[in-house]
């Protein structure tokens, strides 16, 4: 383990190469890029620094913390640097994606436009084809199309006509039917709109119950039991599904608020920056009067403190 730098006797005005050396040498920032080639991670980063516009960025501490950094470029090359604190939001991401990925349900979201924003492993195993990816950005129709044309029996309808019929109930506000795959397994569909006006979709393997269903007919037994356990099934899924929608949308509104808090920081910095540049440039002026003795003679004494004004007045004008 490096042992942690003495900063103490740094000069307060480092450039950006020597503070990011610094915080790497004391173990102050995480990350595999950083362990594995450190001085390209600090060549990354101060290209980022170089682009006028830079998008802001989240770095990992060791401590666990997460970090949102800003960066905004002044006038004369200075630079104002903002730290927000994202841990909540990140550690509710990442519990809301474990959630997702550890469901034995196929889910898949998508956005206002039909798009696909995400699925789980479980939906693409179910879908997968070796010609077609499911990525972000597929349209409900073409995974439609991959279902019919390679995975799911389409009873007396032809393909096309099956994937009109199932297009039509998905833009319902709610959907519920049973789907056959070729290999025998039956899945329940369920489909609702979320907050937002996107559609979340789930599919269930309810093979086992369907089998206990037929089971049960042939013997001439009651339907009442695999009713209620299909309501109940039902009654978990919708639940499931309300609480994952809600986590998205918790998501979106917090990553609005941290955007709005930046940009607000943004136009206050800019103001304090214009306000303090007017008053300091009086005062340089004025120095520079007194040094040229325009109003008079002020004195050997006296003319030796006027670097004592107009020096310090320059550098926080340059800074603002």
């Amino acid at each position: 383990m490096k042992k942690p730098v003495d900063t103490s006797s740094y000069n307060t005005r480092w450039d950006t190469t020597d503070l990011l050396r610094c915080k790497i040498d004391n173990n102050e920032i995480a990350g595999p890029d950083i362990v594995k080639d450190p001085e390209s991670w600090i060549a990354n980063r101060l290209t980022l620094r170089r682009r006028d516009m830079a998008e802001p960025f989240d770095e990992r501490l060791t401590d666990g913390r997460w970090i949102r950094i800003s960066e905004r470029m002044l006038e004369g090359g200075s630079t104002i640097r903002m730290y927000t604190d994202i841990t909540a939001s990140k550690v509710g991401e990442y519990r809301f994606l474990s959630a997702v990925e550890d469901s034995q349900d196929a889910l898949a979201f998508w956005d206002q436009r039909d798009k696909l924003i995400m699925r789980n492993d479980a939906f693409e195993a179910l879908l997968f084809t070796p010609e077609e990816n499911l990525l972000p950005g597929v349209s409900c129709v073409e995974a439609l199309r991959i279902a019919a044309e390679c995975h799911f029996r389409c009873g007396d309808d032809e393909p096309e006509a099956w994937i009109q019929e199932r297009l039509r109930r998905h833009l319902l506000p709610d959907n519920r039917e049973l789907w056959r795959h070729r290999d025998g397994r039956w899945f329940l569909v369920n489909e609702h709109r979320s907050r937002d006006g996107g559609i979340v979709t789930r599919l269930s393997d309810v093979t086992e119950v369907k089998e206990n269903e037929r089971a049960m007919i042939e013997r001439g037994t009651t339907l009442s039991g695999t009713v209620h356990q299909l309501e109940m099934s039902k009654s978990m899924f919708e639940k499931q599904s309300a609480e994952h929608v809600h986590a998205l949308e918790k998501l979106a509104v917090a990553k609005a608020e941290l955007e709005a808090a930046n940009a607000s920081r943004s136009r206050f910095l800019s103001i304090i920056s214009h306000e303090l540049r007017t008053p300091m440039n009086a005062i340089i002026g004025f120095s520079e009067i007194l040094k040229s003795e325009m109003l008079g003679p002020i004195g050997t004494k006296n003319m030796s403190n006027t670097p004592a004004i107009s020096s310090p007045a320059a550098s926080i004008s340059s800074r603002s």
